[in-house]
C-alpha cells in the first residue's frame, strides 16, 4: 500500500475570534477596543460598529481599531450601518471582491 505524504502546517496556537453587536455605541467600541488588546483576539466580527464621517476625506472612520490591527468594512457616508472585520495585522488578512 502506498504511503500518502501531506503538508501539514500545526498552528502554534488557534486562532482567537470574537463576535459582537456594538448598535452604534461609543461606549461599546472603546470598551472593545481594550478587549481585544487584554485578550490577544486575533479576529473581530462587527456589527453594527460605531463609525461616523472624516472630516479630512469624507470617507468613514473606525476610529477604535487597536494598534497591530486592521480592519475591514464597506460602510460610506451613504451607508453607515453595517458590519466590519478587524484582523491582527500579523495575520496578513487581505480583503477580497467580486468582480
Amino acid at each position: 500500500m502506498p504511503v500518502v505524504h501531506h503538508n501539514i502546517i500545526k498552528a502554534s496556537s488557534p486562532l482567537k475570534c470574537f463576535q459582537i453587536n456594538l448598535r452604534h455605541s461609543r461606549s461599546a467600541e472603546l470598551n472593545l477596543a481594550q478587549l481585544i488588546i487584554d485578550l490577544d483576539i486575533d479576529v473581530v466580527f462587527i456589527q453594527e460598529p460605531f463609525a461616523k464621517v472624516s472630516s479630512l476625506s469624507s470617507s468613514i472612520e473606525l476610529n477604535f481599531i487597536p494598534p497591530g490591527y486592521v480592519s475591514f468594512h464597506s460602510l460610506s457616508s451613504e451607508h453607515a450601518f453595517g458590519s466590519a472585520i478587524i484582523i491582527k495585522a500579523s495575520l496578513n488578512a487581505s480583503l477580497c471582491t467580486s468582480a
